[in-house]
């Protein structure tokens, strides 16, 4: 038995669509959860005048409590975001027993300024923001506490230290094509795996995990997360 978590937004488009079109086909084959595969999108028109202004791709898919993994779902999110010109991104998080969450990102590609009511975080890439947002970023209501998304989640996304050491310390001799059983070298295993999912979408390394030995990892490029 479990929860379910139902997630479901869009990505407005534009500059270059059909590579960004093409980079969503490419996902077909993710089977690292949370899983983000090509299936699970909607890549939407591709000519006027089925489309109007900007082309939009949609996403939805349900989860087995997602919340529980939901820094591991943003950096994957994120990372589709890093690989299609966007202009702005928002996705709905659907939880059985926590509520509803509302996600928002615009790009900085364009000379947007925001006023600091609007409390969106500026990161080098894109602006981010929780709760009910214009399809522009700005606030339809007032930003509360219960509309931030809090549970083992921050933004800017950052690992716990303690377990990122241990992580770094175990695969710093690791030659490439290496595999290694990372074991009892990491404590904290709920910590590890938002480290493992940006080390493999970052194609630093593969990983699995083996009954009764924990996760493994296999090198495959030089591995230094911060």
């Amino acid at each position: 038995m479990g929860v379910q978590t139902i997630v479901h937004g869009r990505i407005s488009l534009k500059g270059d669509f059909e590579k960004s079109r093409q980079f969503i086909k490419s996902l077909s084959n993710d089977d690292k959860y949370p899983w983000i595969r090509t299936e699970m999108f909607s890549i939407g028109a591709s000519e006027r005048p089925y489309f109007y202004d900007e082309p939009i791709i949609g996403f939805a898919s349900s989860y087995k409590g997602l919340e529980n993994d939901w820094t591991s779902f943003i950096l994957k999110f994120e990372n589709v975001l890093r690989n299609v010109e966007f202009d702005t991104a928002k996705i709905q998080m659907e939880t059985e027993f926590y509520g509803t969450y509302n996600f928002f990102w615009k790009s900085k590609t364009s000379n947007d300024k925001f006023e600091e009511k609007e409390k969106l975080i500026e990161t080098n890439e894109w602006y981010f923001g929780f709760g009910y947002r214009c399809r522009w970023g700005l606030l339809d209501e007032d930003l509360k506490d219960e509309h931030i998304f809090s549970m083992d989640f921050d933004y800017p996304i950052k690992f716990d230290t303690e377990t990122l050491n241990e992580f770094n310390e175990a695969t710093k001799e690791m030659e490439i094509n290496q595999t290694i059983e990372l074991g009892n070298k990491v404590k904290n295993y709920d910590k590890l795996y938002s480290i493992l999912t940006f080390g493999y979408i970052n194609k630093m390394f593969d990983y699995g995990l083996e009954s009764g030995k924990g996760y493994w990892i296999k090198k495959l490029r030089q591995i230094e997360i911060k």
